[in-house]
């Protein structure tokens, strides 16, 4: 299959029954339950990319989508130009997220996962990073931009509170440049779908009496104590709820309490 940079969608998947990796355009939708067997699988640990993360995590964008550049809001965006957001699962890179600012909001321009550890909740916790990310930056939103076929896409990112803005039918049509090519399932590519979510602002009156520690050499974003972390924690179930099953409540909880500065996890007299 020859990779089109319309979008961002990977051009290999495992699948869920057989393990076996399927070609993009050879995979099918399957109606399950929620009946499938429970796994106990690795915590995954999200972070800001450090220069050896991203290099890790374009070879990872050049596995799935065959390119390291993609086409949205009607421009290319090198993803080495991007910042980007990795998941750790033992020790390796499972998962990445690139994103930018556009505007007032914080774009996500590509989201892959490592075919070996898809449906194992690392594009959730990506995703989820991403929010607590635009929350902090003080982006009241996050926008982006997938195709007409990416029915994976879809499904993902309107369970967790997305939606549809805008269809812009017959995108970048004019520019000979782009390859426009079969989808997933052999749908044929032809719209660019953009997406959106309004993420809630904090709680009126809502403080915490601590003072704001300086921020982590690792881990920038989290500088504040660990209520920090469980208000945001709670703010994220609250707009996913019922999509976050109990065991990933517990994964993303265990993520962010690793990731705020251990002399700051006493209790705090945070008012809501």
């Amino acid at each position: 299959m020859s990779p089109s940079v319309f979008s961002a969608k990977p051009s290999v998947l495992r699948c869920s029954r057989c393990g076996k990796f399927v070609d993009w355009a050879e995979a099918r939708l399957q109606i399950v339950c929620s009946c499938r067997p429970h796994l106990d699988l690795p915590p995954v640990l999200t972070r800001e990319a450090s220069p050896d993360d991203q290099a890790a995590a374009l070879a990872l964008f050049r596995r799935d989508f065959g390119r390291t550049s993609i086409a949205t809001f009607g421009e290319i965006v090198p993803l080495s130009e991007t910042s980007t957001i990795v998941a750790d699962m033992q020790g390796e890179i499972s998962g990445a997220l690139a994103w930018k600012r556009r505007d007032d909001a914080l774009q996500i321009v590509a989201l892959a996962t490592d075919p070996m550890w898809q449906r194992s909740g690392v594009g959730g916790h990506l995703l989820a990073e991403a929010e607590l990310m635009a929350r902090r930056t003080g982006a009241p939103r996050i926008v982006l931009a997938t195709t007409n076929d990416n029915l994976p896409a879809l499904y993902f990112y309107q369970r967790r509170g997305y939606r549809i803005t805008e269809v812009v039918r017959d995108a970048w049509r004019d520019n000979a440049e782009l390859t426009i090519g079969v989808g997933f399932a052999s749908i044929p590519v032809r719209d660019e779908l953009r997406l959106e979510k309004t993420l809630r602002a904090a709680a009126p009156g809502a403080h915490c009496r601590h003072p704001e520690p300086p921020p982590r050499a690792d881990y920038p974003i989290f500088s504040s104590c660990a209520c920090t972390s469980a208000s945001v924690f709670s703010s994220f179930l609250t707009e996913n709820a019922p999509n976050v099953v109990a065991s990933d409540r517990a994964s993303i909880r265990s993520t962010l309490l690793l990731t705020t500065p251990v002399n700051v996890t006493r209790p705090c007299s945070t008012t809501m």
